[in-house]
Parts: structure tokens; C-alpha cells; sequence
């Protein structure tokens, strides 16, 4: 808006009918003038017509959930906190490296999650472009 980047969105798919709604920022001259709602219902509307059934989002900001529930999201969970050192060895969680994939990927193959999922959809940094 005359210029300036007034806020961004991103879409993010996770499932062959789910799309992860990844964040919304507006800038804070252009805040509460209805811009966020314009922009979250732009979004939704772009995701369904991109064959996305269900868009999902997580926040823990009480000004954006009255915003995301006045749309018509609603809390599928209570989220908590959860931490604890690993029992196998009591340091802290690390997260693996590439020369674990093969295995990873592996173990992932044999269970169920996958399959729930309807395989894995490649990151790729993929987002929507504005039109």
C-alpha cells in the first residue's frame, strides 16, 4: 500500500487436501483497519480453489484467534507444552542430519503415518504467489 509492503501471508500444503496456513503479519501503521481479515479470506479463498479442503493454522496470539474464529476456524486441540530429556540417553533432543535420511525415511515407510497422510508432500519452499 503506496509502496510499502502493508502485510504477507503464506500458504503451505501438508496433505493432499490440507494446507497449513503458515503466518500472517500486517504492519503495525496498517493494523486494524481490516486488512488482516481481507488478506486471511483471500487466502482461503485461493486454497479451495486450489482443491484444498481444509486450511489449518496454530497461535497462541489471543487478538489473532478472535480474528481466525470470527472466519469460522475452530480448536480441533488444547495445546500444551511438552518437554523431557530423551530417555535413551538424557540429552537433550537433536534434531538428525542428513546422513540419517535413508534410515529415517525408512523406518516412516514401514508404519501407518505416511499412508495417513497420503504420502510426503516435498517442501520446496512453495508458497502462493500474490496475484
Amino acid at each position: 500500500m503506496e509502496g510499502e509492503i502493508a502485510g504477507i501471508q503464506r500458504l503451505r500444503p501438508i496433505a493432499p487436501a490440507i494446507v497449513w496456513y503458515e503466518g500472517l503479519r500486517v504492519a503495525t501503521a496498517r493494523r486494524r483497519g481490516g486488512l488482516a481479515r481481507a488478506m486471511l479470506g483471500a487466502a482461503i479463498e485461493q486454497a479451495g480453489s486450489l482443491g484444498f479442503k481444509e486450511v489449518r493454522l496454530i497461535t497462541a496470539n489471543p487478538h489473532a484467534r478472535r480474528l481466525f474464529e470470527a472466519t469460522g476456524f475452530r480448536q480441533l486441540v488444547a495445546p500444551r507444552r511438552w518437554q523431557a530429556l530423551r530417555i535413551e540417553g538424557g540429552e537433550g533432543a537433536r534434531l538428525p542430519g542428513p546422513a540419517d535420511a535413508s534410515r529415517l525415511a525408512a523406518a516412516l515407510a514401514q508404519g501407518p503415518v505416511l499412508a495417513g497422510y497420503g504420502g510426503v508432500i516435498p517442501d520446496g519452499e512453495w508458497a502462493l504467489e500474490p496475484e
